[in-house]
């Protein structure tokens, strides 16, 4: 039996670009793979340099370029644009535009990924660093907490943006702050313990029934200089 000639092309044509598409993957996975490298070095140095972040962003750009709605390209994107914002001399409204583009590949990345916690708790980050205590804002803490409970970094941003905007959260918000807390007592007892004290908030930690002795001896110390 003969296969028509119609038949041929379109397999010719579905195998191209099927082959294309593989091809165009690949080679946005290996910029992804070098700026998320790059991005990694800089956050763990703690110094951004002008010249790396560059390459990052132009790494992370092209990987964008061909597949623009790809949640983890996005969320590096954001990460990029926040690098951006820390330089030195950024500030005032360019400081601004930055932490609103990072903010912009969050909500994109979201809209792919609606249930990836780190994509929530950057977004919080974000919305914290523009002083944006709205909705969303409200909306991005829940979720974190909701998708992330025991995941560490989700865990530092809602206890650190919860507890700066304490007073501005609803009661929904404030009680999913006190619940994140008690799971930091049991993943990282330093952090739960160094942020209630920053904030002085013993409320938060000296209730849980922990052993750990400089928590212990802290809110022995709150108790004694109650009475």
């Amino acid at each position: 039996m003969k296969t028509h000639p119609l038949v041929k092309i379109l397999i010719v044509v579905v195998l191209l670009a099927v082959v294309t598409w593989s091809s165009l993957r690949a080679y946005a996975a290996w910029h992804y793979r070098i700026a998320r490298a790059t991005t990694t070095e800089l956050i763990e140095s703690g110094q951004v340099g002008p010249t790396k972040l560059q390459q990052a962003e132009t790494h992370i750009a092209k990987a964008l370029r061909y597949f623009p709605r790809h949640p983890g390209y996005l969320q590096l994107s954001g990460r990029t644009h926040e690098l951006r914002a820390n330089q030195p001399g950024v500030v005032g409204k360019a400081f601004r535009e930055e932490i609103e583009k990072a903010a912009t590949d969050y909500r994109k990345a979201l809209s792919s990924r609606p249930l990836w916690p780190y994509n929530w708790s950057s977004l919080l980050r974000v919305k914290d660093r523009l002083g944006q205590v709205d909705n969303e804002l409200r909306l991005a803490l829940r979720q974190s907490v909701a998708y992330g409970p025991w995941e560490r970094a989700v865990q530092k941003q809602v206890l650190t943006s919860g507890l700066r905007h304490w007073d501005d959260l609803g009661v929904a918000e404030q009680v999913l702050v006190r619940e994140m807390a008690l799971n930091a007592l049991k993943v990282q007892p330093r952090y739960a313990f160094k942020v209630a004290k920053a904030y002085a908030r013993p409320d938060l930690i000296c209730n849980a029934n922990m052993s750990w002795r400089p928590i212990k001896r802290w809110c022995d110390q709150v108790f004694a200089q109650k009475l």
